[in-house]
C-alpha cells in the first residue's frame, strides 16, 4: 500500500471510531509502524527475485523438473527452474482436466471404469501440487 492508501485508511477507520476514546497518537503510530512493515517486505521480495534470477537451480528444483518429464538444458536459474516447474503443472493438471471431460462426455460416468479413472486422475493431481 502506498502512503496516501494508508492515510486515506486511517482517516476512514477514524471516522468510524470518531465516537470512541482512544489515543490518536497510538493509532497513527500503528499505521506508520504497518508502512514500515509493507516497505521492508516489499524490499526482501525484490531482494528476493533478484537473488533467485541469477543462482542456478537447486538440485532438489533439477530432480523434480525430471520427476516431471522435463528435459533441462543448464544453466537454469532458481527462478527459471520454478517458472518451468510452474508452467508444467499447469500443463499437466490441465491435460488431466480435459481427460476426464473427454470420459465423462464420452458416457462413461456410470461406470467401474470411469470412477477408478477419476480417482487416478484426483491422485495425480494432488500429487502435482
Amino acid at each position: 500500500m502506498t502512503v496516501k492508501e494508508y492515510v486515506d485508511l486511517y482517516l476512514e477507520i477514524y471516522d468510524k471510531l470518531k465516537l470512541v476514546n482512544f489515543n490518536k497518537e497510538q493509532v497513527a503510530m500503528c499505521i506508520l509502524q504497518e508502512i514500515s512493515k509493507d516497505k521492508r517486505g516489499n524490499e526482501i521480495e525484490k531482494n528476493k527475485r533478484t537473488y533467485n534470477s541469477v543462482l542456478p537451480a537447486t538440485d532438489k528444483q533439477l530432480e523434480y523438473l525430471k520427476q516431471l518429464g522435463i528435459e533441462v538444458k543448464l544453466p537454469l536459474t532458481r527462478k527459471g527452474a520454478s517458472d518451468l516447474i510452474e508452467k508444467t503443472k499447469a500443463e499437466k493438471i490441465q491435460k488431466l482436466t480435459k481427460q476426464w471431460v473427454f470420459y465423462f462426455r464420452a458416457g462413461f460416468k456410470d461406470s467401474a471404469f470411469f470412477l477408478i479413472r477419476s480417482i487416478n486422475l484426483i491422485i495425480q493431481h494432488i500429487i502435482l501440487i
